[in-house]
């Protein structure tokens, strides 16, 4: 067996293992269970005034990822109580308007604001509850470069469940340079209620090997790091460990 094989092989084997493990982290707990009870009732009435299921874990507000990335919900994003220290939001979900409770701007005026500001950056990258293909590569670039002027993002959908789950998750298999289990977990531990669905799964499937091709090609960034420093203007703080 030549070197190429040999690494193929190596990767497949890889690949496998990540799912096995995946499919052990994602057994649903009660919570989750309960959510997605709700939402197949409500799929049965085919009562379209039924609201969304919100889940407790976000009644505060939204849930730190990254001392630079939040996750949450429409209420979250529609609250202004819950936008405090978020510089930037980003809507993946089709159906979830722009919020009325702040002044919105585009992504790239907000990231070059400096000092307090009442604005928000806003970029809704548009996506179906159902078998629609996120725009991952897109969201990874606006974290990025929201991060990169020290800005503090909120992604979210409808419920902080599925659509936004999946976004953070990629990004965190994207900037940690960790494997797609180990990034569900990582988020996980700090969202308890996120839930990406089987096609969404995929799709990260699909990136992690994409980003697996990229390391081995040596086509990588500067290595990262978290640092647990915040920008004195936020009031949020957060410890981050895998």
């Amino acid at each position: 067996m030549d070197t190429s094989q040999l690494i193929n092989t190596t990767s497949l084997a890889i690949r496998r293992n990540s799912m096995k493990q995946l499919r052990l982290c994602i057994l649903p707990t009660t919570s989750q269970t309960n959510i997605i009870n709700k939402r197949q009732k409500s799929t049965n009435t085919k009562n379209n005034n039924i609201q969304p299921q919100y889940h407790s874990s976000y009644q505060q507000g939204p849930l730190a990822i990254l001392p630079h990335l939040y996750i949450g919900n429409e209420k979250n994003a529609h609250t202004l109580s819950h936008l405090d220290g978020i510089d930037c939001l980003l809507n993946v979900a089709a159906e979830v308007d722009r919020p009325a409770c702040t002044t919105v701007i585009p992504w790239s005026d907000q990231c070059v604001k400096t000092g307090m500001t009442t604005t928000k950056g806003y970029v809704k990258l548009a996506t179906e509850q159902h078998g629609d293909q996120l725009q991952l590569d897109d969201a990874m670039l606006l974290i990025d470069q929201a991060k990169s002027h020290n800005k503090v993002v909120l992604v979210h959908c409808q419920c902080g469940v599925a659509r936004s789950a999946t976004v953070v998750i990629a990004y965190i298999m994207h900037f940690l340079r960790i494997p797609l289990h180990e990034a569900y977990t990582f988020v996980q531990r700090r969202a308890p209620a996120i839930g990406p669905n089987l096609s969404l799964l995929y799709q990260l499937q699909s990136l992690e090997y994409r980003l697996e091709r990229l390391h081995q090609d040596h086509v990588t960034r500067k290595p990262m790091r978290i640092s647990n420093d915040t920008n004195n203007t936020k009031k949020r703080k957060l410890s981050v460990t895998c």
